[in-house]
């Protein structure tokens, strides 16, 4: 009885200091970004003539998650840490990004579009927009950049017959599918009747259901998800990405239904240990599940079936990525070698989830 007693004691003792420092974490943090933002966003006079002075943010020059991955996540967490501490005193000078890709632009959206929902709508200012880079400018702009902000942008940049062409973000709080339909049709639009159509469709619903389902906490200020689309009409390829800035998979997975069949399957607790450590591995095990077997009411058939399912139907080559936490899956569809999975652990923890589509010859023969 003596023994268990101690034991008794000795766990309450550990679950003690295990609170103690889950608090202490939440108060570094907490100065950690109050810090950050004084050192790191320092004071410059606004470039509209008015000698105002601002905390000012100066982003990477390019902003891309494959060749600037670690820096474009730093930037983005700094306009959140910055707009959680000193709410609309900051600015962002634009002129310095060179370079944005398709999947860049939509994280810059949806970053200030989400900070947009927190404070209730507050009018944003676009700033020195004569100097910033033509080609970032227009693709800010076809994506629905200037929108988010309540602004206008009257300057019209050529186009490019041989660089993609990016569409408006649309964005949701649930699984909706007049707006997966929607961007269905907008990519189409552009002149191109899409191949597997139903099977692009069936991934964005699965996306939006996850994060209905899974992606948020119960009382998370903002629940949304954003998508949009980049076609390329020279190269005859696709780009189709969807994010959210949930609670990411390598967290949801254990608590979800999938856990109990991914767990059946890996052996002993060792081998379970490591797998929760790593999460590239676990994205890729919510991707082995066919979520068809728990007979789940009102859910999709998975990420296999509906995410990667695009890419491993499509005739010709293709690509599916996930950036979730700290781990990248990506999918490889090759034309005349085998299908490739890459896993790479990722520098700087992504604060949500990330799904790229590439497709490569998406378009039929056929014009809308």
């Amino acid at each position: 009885m003596v023994g268990k007693e101690i034991r008794l004691q000795r766990r309450r003792e550990r679950h003690r200091l295990a609170r103690q420092e889950k608090l202490s974490h939440r108060r570094l943090l907490h100065i950690t970004r109050a810090q950050w933002v004084f050192q790191h966003a320092p004071f410059r006079e606004l470039p509209d003539g008015s000698s105002q002075r601002s905390r000012c943010i100066t982003p990477p020059s390019t902003v891309s998650l494959s060749s600037n991955y670690k820096e474009t996540i730093e930037f983005l967490e700094a306009v959140r840490a910055t707009a959680g501490v000193l709410k609309g005193t900051f600015w962002v000078d634009f002129t310095k990004i060179k370079h944005v890709t398709p999947a860049g632009a939509l994280l810059l959206v949806a970053e200030f579009d989400r900070w947009k929902e927190k404070t209730a709508g507050e009018r944003l200012r676009s700033l020195d927009l004569p100097q910033w880079t033509p080609s970032v400018r227009k693709r800010l702009k076809d994506m629905g950049f200037f929108t988010v902000l309540n602004a206008s942008c009257d300057l019209v940049d050529p186009e490019d017959p041989d660089e993609e062409r990016f569409l408006e973000f649309v964005t949701g709080h649930k699984s909706e599918g007049a707006k997966a339909q929607h961007l269905r049709q907008a990519i189409e639009g552009l002149g191109a009747k899409l191949r597997d159509a139903n099977a692009l469709y069936d991934g964005l619903i699965e996306a939006m259901t996850n994060v209905e389902h899974h992606a948020y906490p119960v009382d998370a200020q903002v629940k949304r998800w954003w998508m949009s689309a980049s076609v390329n009409s020279t190269s005859n390829k696709l780009t189709v990405m969807f994010v959210d800035h949930g609670l990411t998979i390598p967290r949801t997975l254990p608590k979800s239904d999938l856990w109990e069949v991914i767990r059946a399957g890996i052996g002993g607790m060792g081998v379970l240990s490591g797998l929760l450590k790593d999460h590239a591995r676990l994205i890729e095990a919510a991707i082995s599940v066919d979520r068809t077997r728990l007979q789940t009411k009102h859910r999709g058939n998975g990420l296999k079936r509906d995410i990667q399912g695009y890419v491993e139907l499509h005739e010709a080559v293709g690509s599916m990525r996930i950036i979730s936490g700290s781990g990248q899956y990506i999918f490889r569809k090759r034309s005349s070698q085998a299908d490739e999975v890459e896993l790479t652990k990722l520098p700087v923890p992504f604060r949500g989830t990330f799904i790229e589509w590439v497709i490569e010859d998406y378009a039929t023969s056929e014009t809308i």
